[in-house]
């Protein structure tokens, strides 16, 4: 497990990634700031927590994300539980907001 201080910047950073990354998929920046606060901040604890616990280092855990990116080297389980983790919360928040613009007029999907 890395330091506290390493740990607290690691998930500042995550958190602040993740609120940019909200707002650039089209996540209200000036109305609700809460609900993509914790949208930020639940996808934080979901991805971040795990590589924290899991990893020695906190340039461990950038290595092992870019060059999981890269496709340089194949990471070991250990390493892979963060790196799925992150691309399949990611994902689930991408695929749960994409039912927004249904049609809600309808007496049967209120």
């Amino acid at each position: 497990m890395i330091s506290t201080l390493a740990a607290v910047k690691y998930v500042a950073v995550t958190f602040v990634a993740f609120y940019i990354l909200a707002i650039i998929f089209g996540a209200p920046f000036f109305s609700d700031i809460a609900s993509t606060t914790v949208l930020a901040a639940s996808l934080t604890s979901i991805s971040a927590v795990p590589a924290v616990v899991l990893f020695d280092s906190e340039e461990r855990i950038f290595e092992v994300v870019v060059s999981s990116l890269s496709c340089d080297i194949n990471p070991t389980i250990k390493e892979s539980v963060p790196l799925y983790t992150t691309s399949f919360a990611v994902l689930g928040a991408w695929a749960a907001a994409s039912v927004h613009p249904l049609d809600w007029d309808r007496w049967w999907q209120v």
